[in-house]
C-alpha cells in the first residue's frame, strides 16, 4: 500500500505535525496518520485539491469543503506518487454563477477606476489648479523640474542649464517681448537645458524650458518665438498646475491599487508627464491661439509656428502626423496648418532680435 510523509495542519493553530499519507491503488480514500500510527483525518481522494503553490518543490493539499481549513504539505517526490491518485486535484470548485459575479465585479471595479482617472480626476484638476496661488505653484514647479533633470541627466541643482550670459539676455528680450503685460500674477522665466531633443514644457509656477535640440534645429527666430509664446499661454491658462494635479491623482490611485503609494512613483509620473509634454488637445489648441495671437501683437511672422511644426514631422514623422506630437496632441499638420493660415501676405514682420542676439541665443549651450 503506497505512502509518504507529509506535514499536517489543522487550520485553527499555526503548529504543523509530521504525518505519514496512506492510500490503496483503487482506493477512494487518503489516510493521514500520526508517526505512531494514530488516525488524525481520512479525506476522500476525489475531495484532494491542489492550492497555488508558491513553493516549486511539492505542493500544498487541502479538501474542497470550504469549512474544513485543515492543509497538507507535501514535498517533492512524495507529491509525485500521490498526484496520479487524486484525480480532480486541479478542479476549481467556484460554482459557474459566482465565477460571473466576481467577473462582473472585476469589471465594476475597474469601470470606475477608470472613471475616476479619465474623467473625474481631469474635471477635479481644472478646478483646484483655480484655487492654487502663482507662488505655491513655482514651488511645485522646482520639485518637478529637478526630478525631470535627473531623469534626463543623472543630475540636480540645475546643472544641466546652459547659462551663456548673451544668449540668455537674447532669450529674456524675446520673452519680455511676446509675454503679456498683465501675467496674472506669474513671474515668468526662460531656461535652454543641454538636451539634443526638439522639445520644451512649462512647468507650474512660469519656468518654460527649451531643450538645447529645438535650438540647434531651428531655422529662424519665428519658430523659437511661436514655441515660446505656446508655453507662456500654456502658463497663463493654468495647463501645467492642470496637468501635475490630473497626474498625480491618477499616478495616486494607481499606487494605492499596485502598490508604492509613498510619493516617490507619483512624483516620478508628473515628470515623465511634462518629458512627453502631455496636455489635452484642447489645452494645446488653446496655446496655439494665445501664441497667434503674441506673434501678431509683435509683428512676428505666424508662420514659423507652422515651420516648427514641420520640424517636428520631420523628427518624429507618421506619429506626429496621425497622432499628434505624443498622445495627447492634435495631428501636427492640422496645427501647421492653422498656423499658416494666419500668415497675411500683405504684412511686413519683423524679428524681435538682432542677427547678432539671434546668433548668442543659438550658441547658448556652446
Amino acid at each position: 500500500m503506497p505512502s509518504c510523509r507529509a506535514w499536517y495542519f489543522d487550520g485553527h493553530t499555526a503548529q504543523s505535525q509530521p504525518v505519514i499519507l496512506v492510500w490503496a491503488p483503487g482506493a477512494d480514500a487518503l489516510k493521514i496518520v500520526d508517526p505512531a500510527g494514530g488516525d488524525i483525518a481520512i479525506w476522500a481522494l476525489s475531495d484532494v485539491r491542489q492550492q497555488k503553490n508558491f513553493v516549486q518543490d511539492g505542493a500544498t493539499l487541502r479538501r474542497s469543503d470550504p469549512q474544513d481549513l485543515a492543509r497538507l504539505r507535501v514535498h517533492g517526490a512524495n507529491w509525485d506518487a500521490l498526484a496520479p491518485a487524486c484525480p480532480n486535484r486541479t478542479k476549481s470548485d467556484v460554482p459557474a454563477r459566482k465565477k460571473r459575479q466576481v467577473a462582473l465585479w472585476a469589471a465594476t471595479a475597474l469601470a470606475s477606476v477608470a472613471a475616476m482617472i479619465f474623467f473625474i480626476v481631469p474635471a477635479l484638476a481644472v478646478t483646484l489648479a483655480g484655487l492654487i496661488s502663482p507662488a505655491r505653484e513655482a514651488g511645485i514647479g522646482r520639485m518637478v523640474e529637478g526630478q525631470i533633470e535627473y531623469i534626463l541627466n543623472g543630475t540636480s541643482g540645475g546643472q544641466w542649464v546652459c547659462r551663456n550670459p548673451e544668449g540668455q539676455a537674447a532669450f529674456d528680450k524675446m520673452l519680455a517681448a511676446l509675454a503679456p503685460k498683465d501675467t496674472q500674477g506669474y513671474t515668468l522665466s526662460v531656461q535652454v537645458v543641454n538636451i539634443d531633443e526638439i522639445n520644451a514644457f512649462a512647468l507650474p509656477g512660469g519656468q518654460l524650458t527649451f531643450f538645447g535640440g529645438l535650438l540647434d534645429r531651428a531655422q529662424t527666430q519665428a519658430q523659437v518665438a511661436g514655441v515660446l509664446a505656446h508655453e507662456i499661454g500654456h502658463v497663463l491658462e493654468r495647463h501645467p498646475m492642470e496637468g501635475v494635479l490630473r497626474s498625480a491623482g491618477s499616478a495616486g490611485i494607481i499606487s494605492l491599487l499596485f502598490g508604492d503609494a509613498t510619493g516617490g512613483t507619483v512624483v516620478a509620473i508628473v515628470a515623465q508627464q511634462f518629458l512627453n509634454a502631455g496636455h489635452s488637445r484642447s489645452a494645446e489648441w488653446e496655446s496655439d491661439r494665445f501664441a497667434l495671437d503674441a506673434m501678431d501683437r509683435e509683428g512676428v511672422d505666424p508662420s514659423g509656428l507652422a515651420g516648427f511644426f514641420d520640424l517636428i514631422l520631420e523628427e518624429y514623422g507618421g506619429a506626429a502626423a496621425s497622432d499628434g506630437w505624443g498622445a495627447s496632441h492634435p495631428p501636427t499638420q492640422d496645427r501647421a496648418q492653422a498656423a499658416q493660415a494666419a500668415f497675411d501676405p500683405n504684412r511686413t514682420y519683423t524679428d524681435i532680435l538682432t542677427p547678432t542676439e539671434w546668433q548668442a541665443l543659438k550658441a547658448i549651450c556652446k
